[in-house]
């Protein structure tokens, strides 16, 4: 019973969508049953005019199997493409130096590399660590000084283990 009812239910939504949107396509396009109506009404004019088309008097077979004429070994765009074919050596004859030269002479000139401006003593090289603002003075003078403040160096006394008695 129950997919009875959900075929049921599934029916009269699919009608209640198709009538929700006859309604919004007669809101937004107020004309169109006028445009349909006229657009088969041309339909129908073309279609009884139009002349029956010509029956063939020759059967299949007849049509098929008779007048064979087998195909030219060479094919029309071959022959167009002989004739307009430019004379002169192939690529594989050139030598490497003459192709170079071909290939350079037909690229457009390019202008010459611009210098782009740094911003006074700024270093271009990227790898290069950022200097630390807290740092004053020279990297020749910062190497010269120590530091003042070190960490001591591990001057604790050596504990020997004792020796255990069993």
């Amino acid at each position: 019973m129950k997919p009875y009812a959900l075929l049921i239910a599934l029916f009269f939504s699919g009608l209640a969508m198709t009538m929700a949107q006859e309604r919004t396509r007669d809101k937004l396009f107020p004309h169109f049953k006028e445009d349909v109506a006229r657009m088969q009404e041309k339909n129908k004019d073309v279609k009884t005019t139009a002349a029956p088309q010509a029956r063939a008097t020759r059967s299949t077979k007849e049509q098929l199997f008779t007048d064979y004429r087998p195909q030219n070994t060479t094919t029309r765009t071959g022959k167009a493409l002989k004739t307009n074919r430019v004379t002169g050596k192939n690529p594989s004859e050139v030598s490497s130096t003459e192709a170079t030269k071909n290939i350079r002479a037909n690229q457009p000139a390019l202008p010459a590399p611009i210098a782009v401006p740094t911003q006074g003593a700024a270093s271009e090289n990227i790898n290069v660590p950022v200097k630390s603002s807290a740092l004053s003075g020279s990297p020749a003078s910062i190497k010269q000084t120590k530091p003042v403040n070190t960490a001591p160096v591990n001057t604790a006394p050596v504990v020997k283990p004792r020796s255990v008695k069993q």
